[in-house]
């Protein structure tokens, strides 16, 4: 990323982009999403010193508003100060924050089915790994998190309506109440094996998108 390729480190502080004075996280981080792809030039304070350097951010695809944008990027984030909390509010924090990561899931479904974004944007295992362990060296609070959004993400899709999972047995017993009759064994069967082609083959997807990333990064 353009940050860690000028040199810059945590603990520095950037002041002002492109001669626009900035005092907090949310006015730097406003004025650089409106800028992709963008030559642009930093000053910014080190150990009491102050520095100018030029560089060309980067961009990342974010899901505004029910859409994909594209906002630029340097690659930084704000330094978190932690407080001690109660059970109550540490509830309240982590159901509103499941509610949002269950929310992505849908949008990034929704997104998929209306063409918005493509299948080539899906990853598997290595695509996973691969974030870990960029999130793990930002420290364990960011790991940890990270295993949340999984956690959030699989059991999501645990319960879509879809033979072979959770979601899919559910919804053949639901078929089957509404009918009033029992399916067939071999219409189970039937009915399994196409849910599980169809595993297997999104698994076989995501699978080539992750070793077609390794080679083109």
């Amino acid at each position: 990323m353009p940050a860690k390729n000028m040199g810059l480190l945590p603990g520095d502080r950037i002041l002002s982009v492109d001669d626009v004075q900035i005092s907090t996280w949310t006015e730097l981080s406003t004025t650089i999403h409106a800028m992709p792809n963008t030559p642009i030039t930093l000053i910014y304070q080190r150990d009491g010193g102050e520095y100018k350097q030029s560089i060309t951010t980067s961009f990342q695809i974010h899901p505004i508003n029910g859409r994909l944008d594209t906002l630029g990027a340097i690659g930084i984030a704000p330094e978190f100060t932690y407080r001690p909390i109660g059970f109550l509010e540490a509830t309240k924090i982590g159901a509103s924050s499941t509610i949002g990561a269950l929310g992505l899931v849908v949008l990034s479904i929704r997104l998929l089915i209306s063409g918005e974004a493509s299948i080539s944007d899906l990853g598997g295992p290595i695509l996973i790994a691969q974030i870990a362990g960029e999130t793990a060296r930002a420290g364990l609070v960011s790991l940890l998190t990270f295993m949340a959004i999984i956690s959030c993400n699989l059991a999501f899709i645990n319960f879509l309506p879809v033979p072979g999972l959770d979601g899919g047995h559910v919804f053949i017993i639901l078929a089957e109440s509404l009918l009033r009759r029992k399916f067939t064994l071999k219409t189970r069967m039937i009915i399994q094996q196409v849910g599980m082609a169809f595993l297997l083959l999104l698994m076989a997807t995501v699978m080539i998108n992750d070793i077609g990333r390794l080679f083109t990064n």
